[in-house]
C-alpha cells in the first residue's frame, strides 16, 4: 500500500494558462499521456461508499476496476482508503474473466 499526497484545486479557465507556466518553471513533467480512463465502482445497496465520499467522512474507501484505453490486458482491481493517517491505494492486476466475475457478482 503506498501512501498518497494530493490536493484538488479549483483553477478558472483563464487562469490556467498561469499555471502551466509557473509548472514548466518548477520542471514539473506530465507522468502520463492523454488517455481514455475507464472506472467500474463497487458499492453496497444503500450507496454507502458513495455516499460517505459525497460527504467526506474518514474513514471510506473505494473500490473500482480501472483500465486505460481500452486495453483489456491490463486491468486493475484497486481500493482507496482515505484516513486520518494520509490516502492510500492498493493496485492489483486482474484478467479480463476475473473482472466479468467481478462485474457479475458484485
Amino acid at each position: 500500500m503506498s501512501l498518497r499526497i494530493e490536493e484538488k484545486l479549483r483553477i478558472e479557465k483563464k487562469n490556467l494558462y498561469i499555471l502551466r507556466k509557473w509548472l514548466s518553471l518548477k520542471n514539473f513533467k506530465k507522468l502520463y499521456p492523454k488517455r481514455i480512463v475507464t472506472s467500474l465502482y463497487f458499492d453496497n445497496q444503500d450507496l454507502q461508499m458513495y455516499h460517505d465520499s459525497i460527504e467526506g467522512i474518514v474513514p471510506r474507501k473505494k473500490i473500482r476496476i480501472r483500465y486505460y484505453n481500452n486495453v483489456l490486458d491490463k486491468i486493475y482491481l484497486e481500493k482507496k482508503i482515505n484516513s486520518i493517517e494520509g490516502r492510500f491505494k492498493v493496485s492489483n492486476k486482474i484478467s479480463k474473466i476475473k473482472m466479468n466475475q467481478y462485474c457479475k457478482k458484485g
